[in-house]
């Protein structure tokens, strides 16, 4: 079990956005790139539409990450998911520093 990575996946985190001058096109702020691991979480009905929920769980406990940043999981597979922060939680163990973000779809 020597190869074993708690943090398998990588993430891009994004705030707010920037105007591109040459394409015209609004371009996100990324603040951060590094390990997480995203756990599946729940799907229910809402209205018209399922909504996803699901817990993104980062290696860094120094990060402000904030309600409604974007946030891009790279797969193990090199599938994409995105989603939106719900809300930021600080992890409290010493041999697993970091923090969980709640996010949805």
């Amino acid at each position: 079990m020597d190869n074993f990575e708690f943090y398998p996946h990588t993430c891009v985190l994004y705030r707010g956005s920037t105007l591109d001058k040459v394409s015209g096109k609004e371009k996100p702020n990324e603040y951060y790139r590094g390990r997480c691991y995203l756990t599946k979480g729940q799907t229910w009905f809402r209205g018209n539409r399922y909504s996803v929920e699901n817990t993104v769980m980062l290696d860094n406990s120094e990060l402000v990450v904030m309600k409604g940043d974007m946030v891009e999981v790279t797969l193990e597979n090199g599938s994409v998911y995105k989603a939106t922060v719900k809300q930021a939680y600080p992890i409290k163990d010493s041999d697993f520093g970091g923090q969980d973000l709640e996010v949805y779809q």
